[in-house]
């Protein structure tokens, strides 16, 4: 997919490579749509920008995992996904913009006892996201000392499903994917406590060419659209 060049591209002197930009199943946020082509608030907003800046690029489906990975080592140049994830710092630069935010819950049938915080998940059985680290909080909740039980799923439906099952008292995950699921698979007795809310972010390859510039491109670009009214960030509030 290629972006158009409008004639007051704002970086019309800082001509950039064409760019491959990550995307994951994270719907409504970005997700591979029944056409096969990329779709969600976080993706028009992402082309939005990109091509207001006239900057040439193609979208890269990927799992999560093989995302951190390829932008790690340059094999893509840009993520629309969340900052602050513990395992790309000093790998990535993050855009300065914050074009979207996301909530983690703890989700439970209510014959579980709602919890507080994430601490209250000690000693419990908990779904996770397979390759989410929540934003590093994965790593303090599986240490041993904790003693948390921890059950993988691949994705949503199937966290939603093992919850159902009981193979878990809780499932760690976002809001946003789950309410989009919800509209489609029912659970009566669902409840869920938020635990934290978490920013999107225009994540940059340290490895791309003109990686610096090009964050700023975009931040501008970002700047720009939203003081013209043309695209609006996307809350944790405005999404559900």
């Amino acid at each position: 997919m290629c972006a158009l060049y409008p004639l007051n591209s704002l970086s019309a002197n800082e001509p950039f490579n064409k760019l491959k930009v990550a995307f994951i199943e994270f719907p409504p946020i970005e997700y591979m749509d029944s056409s096969n082509k990329p779709a969600g608030v976080f993706i028009d907003i992402t082309k939005a920008v990109l091509d207001n800046a006239g900057i040439d690029f193609e979208f890269v489906h990927l799992p999560i995992s093989r995302a951190y990975l390829y932008i790690k080592e340059g094999n893509v140049d840009l993520w629309p996904g969340l900052s602050g994830i513990p395992a790309l710092q000093g790998y990535v630069l993050e855009g300065h913009s914050t074009p979207a935010t996301i909530t983690l819950s703890a989700w439970h049938l209510k014959n579980s006892p709602k919890i507080t915080s994430t601490s209250d998940l000690a000693a419990k059985k908990v779904i996770l996201v397979n390759g989410y680290t929540y934003g590093g909080l994965l790593y303090e909740i599986t240490k041993p000392e904790f003693g948390m039980t921890a059950f993988y799923t691949p994705g949503h439906l199937s966290g939603l499903k093992m919850l159902q099952l009981g193979r878990g008292q809780y499932f760690l995950d976002y809001n946003e994917p789950i309410f989009n699921q919800l509209e489609t698979y029912s659970i009566d007795d669902l409840s869920h406590t938020m635990l934290n809310t978490r920013n999107g972010a225009f994540i940059i390859s340290k490895k791309t060419p003109k990686a610096q510039q090009l964050r700023k491109a975009l931040d501008q670009s970002y700047k720009q659209l939203v003081s013209q009214g043309k695209i609006k960030p996307n809350t944790a509030n405005q999404l559900k």
